[in-house]
């Protein structure tokens, strides 16, 4: 997989965190539907419940500590819990496969919350 390059110009120096892109693991999983569908559509249905909570977040013009609250409260659940589906599914399928790689790259970029 190929990395985004602006993250070449950064300080070493300076402690950031490097998380997933969610549109990108979101095309992966879209690319993976006519291999392995069943698993393919429950990502991305976990991924619309996130979206559903931004969407949610905006409309409302939440503030941002608003914001944190609803996304702590909703949202970490359903992270935490696909994190643990992707990397129990990540032992399961061929790595080299559509649905392989929309998991490694997912699970390669998930975030300890």
């Amino acid at each position: 997989m190929v990395e985004y390059e602006v993250y070449d110009d950064f300080d070493d120096s300076v402690d950031f965190e490097h998380l997933l892109c969610m549109v990108h693991a979101r095309r992966y999983f879209v690319d993976s539907l006519n291999s392995d569908k069943g698993r393919a559509e429950y990502a991305l249905e976990q991924m619309q419940l996130l979206y559903a909570i931004e969407r949610r977040c905006m409309d409302e013009d939440s503030f941002v500590e608003g914001r944190k609250e609803i996304r702590q409260k909703e949202a970490i659940p359903i992270i935490h819990a696909l994190g643990k589906w992707m990397k129990g599914q990540l032992l399961e399928v061929l790595p080299k496969s559509p649905i392989g790689n929309a998991l490694a790259y997912s699970v390669k970029y998930s975030i300890q919350i």
